[in-house]
């Protein structure tokens, strides 16, 4: 009937966080061509964004955080966020904004040189790795050896894995990768995968993945594909998986009784009882409790995310339209919206505030009961 966020420290203490989760899609440019990725959010040709505009950008949101009396913390997504020739400059900037505070996340596919990471573990707070399993076993192997390398020389630091489990190795997780993973004590996720839903473009049924990677869009083509394919996904992702078209049902069987040793919660449920538990985005997906529509979302007010075309929006889903673009003048909201999804696709937004109409009061109180 109602969730919150046990993101941080800040909010498990706290219902109603004083912080803004901002996620930045930093572009489509990416070096992998994963079967089940868009063309969509990735090619090889996307322009990289200017620094100006990102620090255009993080000024607007200072300004914004300090008149909320918050901080901000930001993930940055892509694509593939170090491809970008001036990443450890933009990690930089983001560390160097006033209103910033306690975590800095970038989620990396693994595959960039482990000095790079070592460099950029000067700014970032979190890392999580994307494990994506079409890769050749040589090079699964490397990135594996890579993040049980940083594991150890960044105590400190968060580092987690999720594991981009592919249908049909199932058999591979479980029998090596969750072995190596928990032995060395690296923390990680089982993640099922939204596959692509091919029927988004017609024209990309007849390319190949070379030709894909290279198609190059204006921007305003590649804004409406996107939003295109988010509410395709919406009405199609359910039936894709209750049919199987993706999973066998043995497969989708076995995310449900699989977790790791390693896990966290990241979220808080009140079921309609108003029996309160914990668990996280990952597992949320695979018992199919991402679905609240009609609920009161508090994205726009604890949450904001930036598009790969520099359009922002309250949240992954970009419900309620665009409140400006990267580089112009941003409309930030000032009071919660309401669902329109018929599945929240998003791991990111599923630990944003959310709540049934009749159950709103549970994430609107100023501190947890101890």
């Amino acid at each position: 009937m109602a969730l919150r966020s046990l993101r941080s420290i800040h909010h498990a203490t706290n219902i109603e966080p004083q912080i803004i989760n901002v996620t930045w899609f930093t572009g489509k440019r990416c070096n992998y061509n994963c079967s089940y990725c868009s063309p969509a959010i990735h090619d090889w040709v996307s322009p990289h964004c200017p620094v100006p505009d990102v620090k255009s950008l993080f000024s607007q949101i200072n300004r914004w955080a300090i008149s909320q009396n918050k901080t901000f913390t930001i993930t940055l997504t892509g694509g593939e966020p170090f491809v970008h020739p001036n990443i450890i400059e933009i990690l930089s900037i983001i560390r160097e904004t006033q209103s910033w505070q306690e975590q800095l996340t970038v989620t990396s596919n693994g595959s960039v040189p482990l000095e790079l990471y070592q460099q950029a573990f000067e700014y970032m707070t979190h890392l999580t790795i994307s494990l994506h399993l079409e890769r050749s076993d040589s090079e699964t192997e490397n990135t594996l050896q890579k993040i049980i390398a940083l594991n150890q020389q960044f105590p400190d630091k968060w580092i987690n894995v999720q594991v981009m489990c592919l249908p049909g190795k199932l058999d591979y997780v479980e029998n090596t990768v969750m072995p190596l993973l928990e032995s060395n004590n690296v923390k990680f996720t089982l993640r099922r995968i939204r596959p692509w839903l091919n029927e988004i473009v017609d024209e990309w049924k007849h390319l190949s993945k070379k030709e894909i990677m290279k198609k190059v869009y204006s921007i305003e083509d590649q804004s409406d594909q996107r939003h295109e394919e988010k509410i395709n996904q919406d009405h199609r992702l359910m039936q894709v998986y209750a049919e199987g078209e993706f999973y066998s049902p043995d497969e989708l069987e076995w995310f449900r009784t699989h977790e790791p040793a390693t896990a966290w919660q990241n979220i808080a449920l009140w079921n309609e009882d108003l029996d309160y538990f914990e668990t996280n985005g990952d597992r949320m997906v695979v018992n199919d409790r991402n679905q609240f529509r009609g609920w009161s979302c508090f994205a726009g007010i604890d949450s904001l995310y930036i598009d790969f075309d520099g359009q922002v929006y309250r949240g992954n889903c970009q419900n309620a339209g665009a409140l400006g673009r990267m580089g112009g003048d941003i409309d930030f909201p000032d009071g919660p919206t309401t669902c329109e999804r018929q599945v929240c696709i998003s791991v990111i937004d599923h630990t944003i505030r959310k709540a049934h109409p009749d159950y709103v009061h549970l994430v609107t109180k100023q501190s947890v009961d101890s």
